[in-house]
Formats: structure tokens, C-alpha cells, sequence
């Protein structure tokens, strides 16, 4: 039984387009949100929470779902493709980082920025890195995590046609 019986190759190649493309946007924009966090924290309390209600208003209405949008294409490879979820090592790293990211983005980020926020608005608020340093720290990990996710997408350790092009180099 042909595995791939609902993707034609020219349907999975569109979706790896897509895929990157998503990854490239969710990315992208975790990388805006880490420069204007870093303004952020660099502002008054009446600033900070302006930029801050920016931030969290990001998460939910960009991020999350261009996250839920590359979750779903991820099913999708796993279950209607030959990829499979387990098929090569490099994919059961990419689901690991993941689900990694959950954390990063609930705790990390959004969870701090809302008490950085609480502390804004009842005037207990310091700025710098002594409110921000854990929001920093988050949203840099995440894009860690999202940067290997991007390079195991195009780069597909392992695979032996890639290690044969590059040793006829």
C-alpha cells in the first residue's frame, strides 16, 4: 500500500514551500518581538506598557498561529507522507524542540511579560534587565530553538545524498 496515496510529489513539495515559509514567519517574528522587548524594557512604566500590551497582543493574534499552522503541516507530513514522524533522527529532534518551545512561550515569555506588566501598572515596575532578563532570556531560547528547527528543515542531517554532495566537493 503506497503510503503517500494522498500526496502527489508535486503536493508535498508545495508543502515544504509552505512549511518553510510558515517556519521563516514564525521566526521572523519571534525575532521582532525579542528587538521590541529588548525597547521595552529600555522605557518608562507608561511606555513599558504600551509596548508590553504590543507584545502580548503579538502572541495569540501572529505567533500562535503561525506555530498551530506549522504543527499542522508537521501532522500532516507525519501521517500522509513516507517522512513519518520517526523515520530519521533529525525528525524526532525537530518534535522535541517543539515541544520545547511550549514552555519558552507560556512561562518564559508571555508569563513574565504579564507579571513585568503587573508590576508596571502598580508602579513597582525598575525596567532594564532586573524586569526583563527572564523575557530576554526566554525569547532568546525560543529563537534558538526555532533557528535548529529551520536548519534541520533545509539542511536534513543524515540524509545520505546530502553527505555525498558535499564529499564530491
Amino acid at each position: 500500500m503506497n503510503k503517500d496515496r494522498n500526496s502527489s510529489p508535486a503536493r508535498v513539495r508545495f508543502l515544504h514551500v509552505i512549511h518553510l515559509l510558515t517556519v521563516t514567519l514564525w521566526l521572523g517574528g519571534v525575532a521582532c518581538v525579542f528587538a521590541l522587548t529588548i525597547r521595552a524594557f529600555g522605557l518608562d512604566a507608561a511606555g513599558f506598557t504600551q509596548a508590553a500590551s504590543l507584545v502580548l497582543w503579538i502572541f495569540p493574534h501572529f505567533l500562535l498561529p503561525v506555530a498551530v499552522a506549522s504543527l499542522l503541516e508537521g501532522l500532516y507530513y507525519g501521517f500522509l507522507t513516507k517522512w513519518g514522524f520517526f523515520r530519521h533522527k533529525w525528525l524526532l529532534v525537530k518534535w522535541l524542540l517543539f515541544l520545547a518551545n511550549g514552555p519558552l512561550i507560556g512561562a518564559g515569555c508571555i508569563g513574565q511579560m504579564q507579571a513585568a506588566l503587573a508590576r508596571a501598572q502598580s508602579g513597582a515596575y525598575i525596567g532594564g534587565l532586573a524586569d526583563g532578563g527572564g523575557v530576554l532570556l526566554a525569547l532568546a531560547g525560543h529563537i534558538a530553538l526555532l533557528t535548529v528547527m529551520y536548519i534541520l528543515s533545509v539542511y536534513k542531517p543524515g540524509k545520505a545524498g546530502r553527505r555525498k554532495q558535499f564529499e564530491t566537493v
